[in-house]
């Protein structure tokens, strides 16, 4: 036998911990719309004020930093 739960056997006590349906439903909401603002939002500039340019990670490289 293995270790596994199903999902469905344990979300009454999640959904219950978290509020009910409704604050489940509305947090899914709140962070969908989170996620297509951020899409939508135009990337940070280099040229900016404060922005910064990423520097790409070398792993292994020990001058990367």
């Amino acid at each position: 036998m293995t270790s596994h739960t199903r999902w469905q056997d344990i979300r009454a006590g999640h959904i219950a911990r978290a509020g009910g349906e409704e604050a489940v439903r509305a947090g899914k909401d709140e962070l969908r719309a989170e996620a297509l603002l951020a899409r939508e939002a135009p990337a940070p500039s280099a040229n900016a004020p404060g922005g910064r340019r990423r520097q790409a990670s070398r792993i292994g490289d020990a001058s990367a930093g």
